[in-house]
């Protein structure tokens, strides 16, 4: 039961991280995208 749980834990704090990780990368790449074409401002 307590391993259920253990591994229903780290399974999510793994899948938070993923997220983050995907969203950090659009928001550079959102960015570096604005810079070249100097049409968006980053952080719009």
């Amino acid at each position: 039961m307590v391993a259920d749980f253990l591994r229903g834990t780290r399974a999510l704090v793994v899948g938070l991280l993923i997220l983050l990780a995907g969203l950090g990368t659009a928001d550079a790449a959102e960015a570096l995208l604005a810079r070249y074409l100097g049409t968006v401002q980053p952080g719009d």
